[in-house]
């Protein structure tokens, strides 16, 4: 990155800064200091409340807090607008340059001399082994009021513990069933939530329950989806009939408290939902209570999940089975309610199939919905799957997508439902190994049309991913995982190369 800086905005340790100005780099006077003052000054404001700040409700809030030592931020002006520079020392990949304004990562890279491969679990200082969560969801804001009890354990002696919650959303309390209210504070900017421990320092493992709520502009699921081209702006009627589209609450929209990423935890939800509404999480569902106003389930995932998912709609139930070892029970939007046999009896001989080859699923209690999307999409967190379709009466048409497979009849479901196997039941140590999800994935569900469909559409299928993958090749490697196509902003890049180019390599090991 070569840019010329006419204004920057520096954060360091003050202990840092003899390095800044050593080896004859000493700050020159500028003849023009008193004319670039008032520039400098509002740029100064505009800067110093994006980075290091705690906001608490005490007295003398907000603080600004010094980075670490050896740790860096720049924020400057460039031709290419806004850019953050950041070196932090403790993150496996320490040095980053991010674009707030467009929320892009640029560039994300390991300090000079350490490895890019790495463990998340290696640079985790505590772990949740579970959640009992309770939650009341408001589908008009989009936004919950919840608490959550969290049973936490600690890899090394922590006098502060960092969570991970949406900054929209207002905790109220942070407390111990030992020590009760706890001291907190929240990272500004950072969808951060800092809780002093206080007594509870040093302890092996902790209880804590947080509450906390308010609304989710930007839910940021993790959906799996095909692209439409831009429409033309004319009013039909099909514009004035909304679309029945779940709401999803998962990792990216940061709905509860989590210590990091992928942090497997066993969990129970009970999830309260206005009349009319249904609240879907994985696990085993038991109905607690219902009337003309609200309803409340309850969701037991006995087996370690690595992030908690709800999907909210207003759908019905329309069937269930038993396959295997996979309980499934299917719902519906009211629109959708027609295509609910033909999914369940596909999604029996996908799961029957998938149990043949890769054994029992890892999460026996699985919950599928179907509704509506302005774009085909999907999202398959452990013991849930959410399905959303175009209606075919939706104006424009779909761009051809790596994703794409008309002619094979339940792909889409089969590369969902392998999901339950591979990104849930199994993952890779960091971002950089989600190609093994998804390829694994992608490549089941080829391997389940041939078994389905015939051998001719399984090598459909291959010829398919190959031309994909060749036509986005040169974007960069499957390695880079969810950054590929991000700064150019096309997920078909991500989906060529790590869904399909992904899935012919495992073809090429098989």
């Amino acid at each position: 990155l070569v840019e010329r800086v006419e204004q920057a905005f520096v954060r360091l340790h003050p202990a840092d800064w003899h390095y800044v100005l050593s080896q004859g780099r000493e700050l020159q006077p500028d003849p023009s200091a008193g004319a670039r003052l008032a520039g400098a000054q509002r740029f100064f404001e505009a800067q110093a409340g994006q980075s290091f700040l705690l906001d608490a409700g005490l007295p003398g809030s907000p603080w600004w807090v010094l980075p670490s030592l050896g740790d860096a931020l720049v924020a400057f002006k460039s031709r290419r607008g806004l850019l953050t520079y950041t070196f932090s020392a403790a993150q496996p990949e320490a040095v980053s340059l991010f674009d707030r304004r467009r929320k892009l990562q640029v560039c994300l890279y390991p300090a000079e001399g350490k490895s890019a491969r790495y463990d998340e679990d290696d640079s985790r200082d505590a772990d949740v082994l579970s959640h009992h969560l309770k939650a009341r969801f408001d589908p008009e804001m989009p936004g919950l009021w919840a608490e959550d009890r969290l049973r936490i354990r600690f890899k090394q002696a922590l006098g502060t513990l960092r969570l991970r919650l949406k900054e929209s959303l207002r905790v109220t309390s942070v407390s111990s069933p030992e020590t009760g209210n706890l001291l907190f504070f929240r990272v500004r900017g950072q969808d951060s939530l800092m809780v002093s421990l206080g007594p509870l320092a040093g302890r092996p493992e902790v209880e804590l329950e947080v509450r906390y709520g308010g609304g989710l502009a930007d839910l940021g699921s993790e959906d799996e989806q095909l692209q439409v081209p831009g429409q033309e702006p004319i009013q039909t009627y099909e514009q004035e009939l909304p679309l029945e589209t779940p709401q999803v609450y998962s990792s990216r929209s940061l709905w509860y408290p989590q210590v990091d990423a992928d942090d497997y935890a066993t969990a129970e939800l009970e999830l309260e939902a206005p009349a009319g509404w249904t609240a879907l999480a994985g696990g085993r569902r038991t109905p607690l209570r219902s009337d003309a106003q609200r309803s409340v389930t309850r969701f037991q995932l006995e087996q370690p999940v690595k992030y908690l998912a709800v999907a909210l709609a207003r759908a019905q139930p329309r069937g269930q089975l038993q396959s295997g070892s996979v309980r499934l029970d299917l719902w519906s939007t009211p629109r959708k309610r027609g295509d609910a046999d033909e999914t369940l009896a596909r999604a029996r001989d996908v799961l029957a199939f998938y149990e043949r080859q890769f054994g029992p699923s890892p999460y026996p209690d699985l919950n599928l919905i179907l509704g509506e999307g302005e774009t085909p999409g999907g999202h398959s967190p452990a013991g849930l799957v959410v399905l959303r379709e175009r209606p075919m009466l939706r104006r424009g048409l779909l761009r051809e997508d790596p994703a794409t497979l008309w002619g094979v009849p339940g792909f889409f479901l089969a590369h969902e439902l392998a999901h339950q196997w591979w990104g849930q039941g199994v993952t890779g140590n960091s971002y950089h190994e989600r190609w093994l999800s998804e390829g694994l994935a992608q490549y089941s569900a080829a391997l389940w049309a041939r078994q389905a469909h015939g051998e001719a559409v399984f090598q459909g299928v291959l010829r398919h991913m190959a031309r994909w993958a060749l036509r986005k090749n040169g974007e960069g490697p499957i390695y880079l995982g969810q950054r590929l196509g991000h700064v150019a902003q096309d997920p078909q890049v991500f989906r060529a190369v790590v869904y399909n180019k992904g899935a012919y390599v495992l073809h090429m090991l098989a």
